[in-house]
């Protein structure tokens, strides 16, 4: 079984073995009853994308702070946050984690986002047609199954992707079934998102966090304008600023500013904010010089449908003692 690797003791709230069976999302659905609902989509593959989660818990209390400070001005309900792990249903054991709602609190908060299991899988490659995660999975889940208080005036559900790669451009019954049950149809990224859109009342935004070449980036934005449109688009000048890009693009909903708005407040932060030589968060397990080094484990196998051993324990039975039989020797040919 593939095993999260160890965190610092900066967080070790997502220390866990592998992902919560209550954060999986097959035959579920979420009726938030909020007016104000914000999911937060966090990409949980590698390339240190799973930092970014982490330091969003380290900075809650401060995100609490501010947004009860700014939102009563502009709307008389705090949000209600909900939490999802994206990973790659072609490579990663659990590609798709979905917590329930918490109160706008820091240890609600902290406690809801500390369920996901920041497994650091992905497809990896550097080719431009695989930089893509399974976003348009989880997009289709929560077009379909996920619910705010529907009036005219005073719903504002937000949805937020944060990545750095792509989404998939066809969805398949096949995959569809197996990780989210009921019934459904072979579709397209296009329809899920046009979907998504109606869902969210128009807030679907990303944010995007640059880990490639100039080329590799334009190729995904480009996919994703196609998707979302260009003005739903947040640019992260580092990752210690994840937190502030949620909290803008709350504000933005709130108060119906344009994403330029958070962009530009982004923007006159990144030169205030150092970016550590190392996260100061991070999965990576500590290296102990004193100790040779072992070779790195090979990718798993791409994962099928039908896998579902991924997410339980490995048992194994221990063998049968086999019978020693005596090898005939020239010696006893006259017993033959």
């Amino acid at each position: 079984m593939k095993e999260n690797h160890k965190p610092t003791s900066v967080q070790p709230a997502f220390d866990k073995p592998r992902a919560l069976a209550e954060c999986l999302p097959k035959n579920r659905a979420i009726d938030s009853g909020a007016y104000f609902p914000v999911v937060i989509n966090f990409d949980t593959t590698g390339n240190g994308m799973c930092n970014l989660p982490q330091f969003f818990w380290q900075d809650v209390p401060e995100l609490v702070d501010k947004v009860k400070r700014t939102l009563p001005a502009l709307f008389e309900d705090l949000p209600t946050f909900y939490f999802t792990g994206i990973g790659d249903i072609k490579y990663d054991f659990a590609p798709l984690q979905v917590t329930t709602g918490s109160a706008f609190t820091t240890e609600s908060i902290r406690n809801e986002l500390s369920k996901l299991w920041l497994e650091q899988g992905g497809g990896g490659g550097t080719e431009i047609e695989n930089l893509c995660e399974s976003h348009e999975m989880m997009a289709y889940f929560l077009a379909k199954r996920f619910s705010a208080i529907k009036t005219t005036h005073r719903t504002y559900p937000t949805c937020i992707f944060v990545t750095d790669e792509a989404p998939r451009s066809t969805l398949e019954k096949a995959e569809l079934d197996w990780y989210f049950g009921g019934k459904n149809a072979d579709t397209d990224a296009e329809t899920v998102f046009a979907e998504l859109k109606r869902r969210f009342n128009d807030n679907v935004f990303l944010i995007f966090r640059h880990s490639f070449g100039t080329k590799e980036n334009n190729a995904i934005l480009t996919q994703w304008r196609a998707l979302i449109g260009d003005d739903k688009i947040l640019l992260l000048p580092n990752d210690r600023l994840i937190t502030a890009a949620i909290r803008e693009l709350i504000i933005v909903v709130a108060a119906n500013h344009p994403v330029s708005y958070a962009q530009n407040e982004l923007n006159e932060l990144a030169p205030k904010v150092a970016v550590p030589e190392h996260a100061p968060i991070t999965l990576e397990p500590e290296h102990d010089p004193t100790t040779p080094k072992t070779a790195p484990q090979k990718r798993p196998k791409k994962a099928q449908p039908s896998d579902d051993w991924r997410l339980q324990p490995k048992i194994t039975e221990p063998l049968k003692k086999r019978r020693k039989t005596k090898t005939a020797k020239p010696s006893d040919a006259f017993r033959l």
